[in-house]
């Protein structure tokens, strides 16, 4: 269901804001890396975090971040 999600890319809106994006929060900088690569090549916004207090604070800034 997830990964089905995720093999379709989001189309671009022409507001960037109305597009959702995804928070990915990993303390494995290398798994980070990976995550954020795939979804750039499927063409989802995202943004990336190490920590708990480094999510919380994109989740404070974006209030796209749905997944």
């Amino acid at each position: 269901m997830a990964s089905q999600a995720l093999a379709a890319p989001l189309r671009l809106l022409p507001s960037d804001a109305l597009v959702p994006s995804v928070l990915v929060v990993d303390d494995d900088r290398g798994a980070l890396q990976e995550c954020s690569r795939m979804l750039d090549e499927l063409g989802y916004r995202h943004h990336c975090a190490t920590t708990a207090r480094e999510a919380l604070a994109h989740l404070g800034q974006d209030q796209s971040i749905q997944i």
